[in-house]
């Protein structure tokens, strides 16, 4: 098992979270989900629903056919990206902006568990792809909501970076063993707790 402890932006304010998965279980959560989600986001319907049936992870090496869907759902996400930010380019002059503080707290959460997704042995190439075009796809999402701003439509968590990152949590959660989080600003912080997930992504048991 692994925890990752990540700062958060709730209804209430800023909270700290700790998740604890599986190794396997992260490591499917970012080639299935992440990269399903991905795919679905991006006009591969048939891709997302494959890489979505994925048995939990074992071994070096993915299964075939994985590291195909996987590099093709990663040019369509370079193109797109590439599309985005000559817009907000031609648009604004500068390919930078400050984002919300909600978005850059959910972006580095989904890029910690990315990150870590990384760290062990499972499927390594195909996880390697999957944290590649999992965090360029997030930059897509919010270089669409620059857009938006720059055509002076007001951007919250209802917009396309808001939308992916909601959905990833949602998928997350199935593959968690254990979930607690706490407002920090607290003297005596309320702490909140699950215990979840579906068991085949926990084998060792609790």
């Amino acid at each position: 098992m692994i925890t990752i402890e990540a700062q958060v932006i709730g209804t209430d304010g800023r909270q700290a979270r700790e998740l604890t998965l599986s190794r396997p279980g992260l490591a499917h959560w970012l080639v299935a989900d992440v990269a399903g989600y991905v795919a679905q986001r991006h006009g591969r319907a048939a891709d997302a629903v494959w890489l979505l049936d994925l048995d939990v992870p074992t071994g070096r090496v993915a299964p075939q056919g994985v590291s195909k869907v996987l590099q093709g759902v990663l040019v369509d996400v370079e193109a797109a990206h590439d599309a985005v930010f000559s817009q907000v380019l031609a648009q604004s002059g500068w390919a930078q902006w400050e984002m919300p503080q909600w978005s850059q707290q959910w972006g580095a959460t989904l890029e910690q568990l990315m990150t870590e997704a990384q760290q062990g042995s499972l499927w390594e190439a195909a996880i390697a792809t999957a944290g590649k075009l999992g965090a360029l796809a997030m930059r897509v999402e919010q270089g669409r909501d620059r857009l938006e701003e720059l055509s002076g439509v007001p951007v919250d968590r209802e917009g396309w970076f808001g939308s992916m990152a909601w959905s990833l949590e949602l998928s997350l959660r199935r593959h968690v063993r254990e979930r607690h989080h706490w407002a920090l600003d607290d003297v005596e912080p309320s702490v909140a707790f699950e215990l979840g997930g579906e068991p085949k992504f926990w084998p060792e048991g609790p």
